[in-house]
């Protein structure tokens, strides 16, 4: 497929959730409401995560006709199976492909009082807490089918339903400057510009 130069492109460095806690200082909030899903407040600094992504594996396995809430554009050549899918790639993108983000999740976590009851779904662990193909994270990949992972991702072809929520969390990550030393230090949206500050 010829990629569009228009595209835009949605870059894991930016996205990943040690850029997002580490740097731009976003909490998470895990919500039951799949409509809420990746949807970002830039004055609370708030980014909203569905917390039961083993409902989207059980409706992404069903071939039936379904129906999505009018919330959601529905592209053209895609059903709504291909939506559960991309709710699926959007833990990977944000934990599971960076291993600051895995770690960190993991270690908030265990310490979170109230882990217990926002995470009770085990697969969070499995998708935010490991290795996007590290055991039991693979198989869901593998099960629905999804290309390999990467580093840039087109808006339209890789997440035409979330692709939108997803540009602006990165538009406010981009113009974001980090005001402590501990976010300077943990800013690795440009390698060169960190070493320049911190090696030479």
């Amino acid at each position: 497929m010829t990629a569009n130069p228009y595209d835009p492109v949605i870059e894991l460095s930016l996205i990943c959730f040690h850029t997002l806690h580490r740097v731009a200082c976003i909490e998470i909030e895990w919500v039951d409401s799949l409509s809420l899903h990746l949807e970002f407040d830039s004055y609370t600094k708030i980014l909203k995560i569905f917390r039961f992504p083993s409902l989207c594996l059980i409706m992404a396995r069903n071939e039936t006709d379904q129906v999505l809430s009018p919330e959601w554009s529905w592209p053209e050549t895609y059903d709504a199976a291909h939506f559960y899918k991309e709710v699926l790639l959007t833990y990977r993108l944000i934990f599971g492909q960076d291993k600051s983000s895995y770690k960190h999740f993991d270690t908030l976590a265990r310490r979170s009082d109230h882990s217990r009851d926002e995470l009770s779904d085990p697969m969070l662990e499995v998708l935010c807490g490991r290795r996007w193909d590290a055991n039991g994270a693979l198989q869901i990949f593998d099960e629905i089918e999804a290309e390999n992972p990467s580093s840039y991702y087109s808006l339209s072809r890789d997440f035409p339903f979330l692709g939108e929520r997803l540009l602006d969390l990165q538009k406010y990550v981009k113009g974001h400057n980090p005001k402590s030393m501990v976010a300077l230090w943990h800013d690795r949206r440009n390698p060169a510009a960190w070493w320049t500050l911190w090696v030479c």
